[in-house]
């Protein structure tokens, strides 16, 4: 399952969230298998703060990409992930990294 999150919209899997409290139950009660986010997204917190409430509850995916089109807000979500244990994949994708191990989950 993937759940694409940024400034105009939240989908899951094609289907359209209203709020955050939406993707929060879905990051509760199923696998995600990616997230795709932005800083700036509907609602009152940003996607840093969406990325810290995963974090707290050992809900963020193995795989996160940003599409967050400014650099520094951009910069910001890939700092928290790489201080979280994620592996720069490419350009804006970021994979979480077994400990001990090279492979991704």
């Amino acid at each position: 399952m993937d759940i694409i999150i940024n400034k105009q919209t939240i989908r899951i899997n094609d289907q359209l969230c209203y709020s955050l409290r939406d993707v929060k139950r879905v990051l509760q009660e199923r696998p995600v298998a990616r997230l795709l986010i932005a800083y700036e997204i509907p609602g009152r917190e940003t996607g840093l703060e969406l990325l810290h409430w995963a974090a707290e509850r050992n809900r963020l995916p193995a795989q996160v990409s940003i599409l967050e089109p400014n650099l520094r807000a951009s910069k910001v979500l890939g700092d928290f992930l790489l201080a979280q244990g994620y592996k720069l994949f490419s350009a804006r994708q970021y994979l979480r990294v077994e400990a001990g191990t090279a492979h991704s989950r």
